[in-house]
């Protein structure tokens, strides 16, 4: 006999969306209550990975809750409850977690969380617990919430079914579709399938569950109070998505938990990342080299003007950058014969003034870039004249530009730094490789400021990522690329979404020739980037001195359309001089 939906009610009870209709209607405690027993495992779960201190967790906990307490009616109608808390528990906890990083300073003694579970109680890796969160919160939200039901709730299938109003063959669908896929973006990673064991749901002390249950009626422990201040502001929106809250999730693991890279002391505590960072406080120039000189032009190619200092002549239009506020110039001076090269990294000021100041340490410079505030260089350094990164005593560091103070930056030797986010806790790299066969190959990486892999960023099909640059509100990458059995290193470009890890190409790229840099706006609204056409070389290794080749610089919209040629020059193929580019 098929029983009624009434019966059908008393046998499962209640679903999320009736019980938050009856808590907002009526403030009905009994409704509230019976969602912190139902998404307790889930949210204590998460706050426990990311905290890794048992009463930060038990905290952060509680703070979600209140949230939802004080919040329900922002609770997006048809969306499941699920999301929406775990989404605020990831908040929470990170909030949690960085203060009590100010709280304890820089001691390494950390509790360790009890993390009992029907799936085990195995310490977790905390690099591992970010990654499988992280790709959790990318997943589209009709899988995410499968897997947040069945995974980190622990509910059965018949109830997640049941809750998302899809038939039971459905949901096992999707999760079998949202495994398949975390699996697979987990082993670009670097992880084994059985990470996902992270997923597994907490048991909530009954303590805790009472008295998170009674939030509503009693007065609320200060510091749960002070979390949940710190999430209510990101509430104020319609909905909160849960893939924004993730995206800076490895950072925030390896700065509470025991066994990770240690954060920077309170004195100098990473930039603060922005919801919408605002333009770059510089002159809104396009910068590039241009014959013998740097050169500075409007966006559209008007008001060029040279820019000259007596200790950078004939500069490499690869060797340079400009810092974000457009004052100062950062270039390298590799010069010389091999064993007896002049190894310079020069500042100086970018209206050509001023002496220059010398901030390198003898080693030749291998590339560079600025943090989004401009007072440091992310700084790679080695033996340029060593056949590979094993020889070449490679080393990361960032400078300290007022004080030339040099400190390690944990990426690995392999890899070379292609930008900087501007809040201080992101880099795009590019990782060199060399085939069976001879043949070198790249791949593009997003790490965190500790040095460890957020995400590849993925080339379109049959391409190899060449390296990107970040856009200003640090969620897409602006990526060169190349095609691995071309030889003459023909030049695409594209666009990598960060939250879908789509790619969409540039088009207009000129057929023909080869990228020399690229850059976003300072708003993001557009790109630039440089181009030549390709040489000849009559015999390998050798170009034709008479060979004449054209030069452009090309501002457009990120899709490649609207664009427009701001500066272009022919030259002999061996004095090309369009390379890297800036836009500040």
């Amino acid at each position: 006999m098929t029983p009624t939906a009434t019966g059908l009610t008393r046998l499962v009870g209640p679903t999320d969306a009736d019980l938050l209709t009856r808590f907002v209607a009526a403030r009905d405690d009994a409704a509230f209550a019976e969602l912190v027993r139902r998404h307790g495992p889930a949210v204590l779960a998460v706050c426990r990975r990311l905290t890794g201190h048992l009463q930060d967790a038990e905290d952060a906990f509680q703070a979600a809750f209140l949230v939802l307490a004080r919040k329900a009616d922002r609770v997006h109608p048809g969306e499941p409850v699920a999301g929406w808390l775990v989404g605020v528990a990831v908040r929470a906890a990170r909030n949690a977690a960085a203060r009590a990083w100010r709280r304890r300073g820089r001691e390494a003694l950390v509790e360790v969380v009890p993390d009992v579970s029907a799936r085990g109680a195995e310490p977790f890796d905390p690099d591992a617990a970010a990654a499988v969160l992280d790709e959790v919160g990318r997943l589209p939200a009709f899988l995410r919430s499968a897997v947040i039901l069945c995974e980190l709730e622990g509910r059965s299938r018949f109830a997640a079914a049941r809750e998302l109003g899809v038939a039971e063959g459905t949901l096992s669908s999707r999760l079998a579709a949202a495994r398949k896929r975390l699996a697979a973006r987990l082993a670009a990673r670097g992880f084994a399938p059985a990470v996902l064991a992270v997923l597994a749901p907490a048991v909530v002390p009954r303590r805790l569950q009472a008295a998170t249950a009674d939030l509503t009626t009693t007065p609320v422990p200060g510091s749960v109070s002070t979390l949940a201040r710190g999430v209510l502001p990101i509430m104020d929106v319609r909905r909160l998505s849960l893939v924004p809250l993730l995206a800076g999730l490895a950072a925030v693991a390896a700065l509470a938990i025991p066994g990770a890279s240690a954060p920077p002391p309170p004195t100098a505590p990473a930039p603060r990342a922005a919801a919408a960072p605002a333009a770059a406080a510089g002159p809104n120039k396009l910068f590039f080299c241009h014959g013998d000189d740097f050169y500075l032009c409007d966006p559209d190619g008007r008001n060029g003007r040279v820019v000259s200092h007596p200790e950078c002549p004939d500069p490499h239009p690869d060797a340079f950058s400009l810092s974000p506020d457009g004052k100062t110039v950062v270039y390298a001076m590799n010069k010389g014969n091999p064993g007896a090269r002049v190894q310079r990294l020069l500042l100086f000021a970018a209206d050509g003034t001023g002496p220059a100041t010398d901030i390198g340490d003898g080693r030749a410079t291998m590339g560079y870039r600025w943090s989004g505030d401009g007072t440091r260089i992310a700084v790679m350094s080695g033996d340029d004249e060593a056949k590979d990164a094993a020889t070449a005593n490679i080393r990361h560091e960032v400078v300290d530009v007022a004080t030339g103070r040099r400190t390690r930056l944990p990426v690995p030797r392999d890899h070379y730094v292609t930008d900087w986010s501007r809040d201080g806790e992101r880099f795009v790299t590019c990782q060199i490789g060399v085939l069976t066969d001879g043949r070198e190959t790249c791949r593009t990486w997003l790490l965190d400021r500790h040095g460890k892999t957020v995400r590849e960023i993925g080339a379109p099909e049959k391409l190899m990522a060449a390296g990107g640059r970040l856009s200003p509100d640090g969620r897409r990458v602006l990526c060169s690329a190349l095609r691995p059995d071309d030889d003459r290193d023909t030049g695409l470009l594209y666009v990598f979404d960060l939250a879908t890890g789509s790619t969409t190409p540039v088009v207009g790229v000129p057929p023909g020739g080869h990228l020399g840099g690229c850059c976003w706006s300072p708003d993001g609204r557009r790109i630039a980037y440089t181009w030549q056409s390709n040489r000849v070389e009559p015999k390998p290794g050798h170009l034709d001195p008479n060979q004449k080749i054209e030069l452009r610089a090309i501002v457009c919209d990120p899709d490649g359309r609207n664009a427009t040629v701001v500066a272009s020059d022919r030259s002999t193929a061996g004095n090309w001089s369009f390379g890297s580019i800036d836009w500040r």
